[in-house]
């Protein structure tokens, strides 16, 4: 199980911010992925506690959809990052996140990904 992040200061720019800038809704069939390597892993509590703080004001999902590739070990910043902010600015559109696990040579495994994607009949359009 990911360990949690603490929560420390409200980020520069939150996500109402970027809300507030954003143009479009969700169209049709819409979904979105966020992509992890180097054994990045995000925190589905941390996600529902920055939904909490910074996703008043705007329709959102506080759960990823679908989660490809594993999901446990260290919680990373990064990867925590990535999924609060996609989800965010693609609110209330579902959401898949996309894991290798471990290295390969000791780099990002992204030919193992780019053959997942390649082996998948509905992949996201938005990474």
């Amino acid at each position: 199980k990911p360990e949690r992040l603490p929560v420390r200061r409200p980020p520069r720019y939150p996500p109402q911010a970027l809300q507030r800038d954003r143009s479009r809704g969700p169209r049709g069939n819409s979904s979105q992925a966020t992509a992890q390597f180097l054994k990045q892993y995000y925190s589905p509590a941390d996600l529902k506690e920055f939904m909490h703080h910074f996703g008043k004001g705007f329709p959102h999902l506080t759960e990823i959809s679908k989660e490809v590739g594993p999901n446990t070990g260290k919680t990373g910043l990064e990867a925590n990052l990535d999924v609060q902010y996609i989800m965010s600015l693609g609110a209330n559109i579902s959401t898949t996140f996309w894991s290798t696990g471990g290295l390969h040579e000791g780099q990002e495994p992204f030919l193992e990904w780019l053959l997942d994607l390649s082996n998948t009949s509905l992949i996201p359009p938005v990474f």
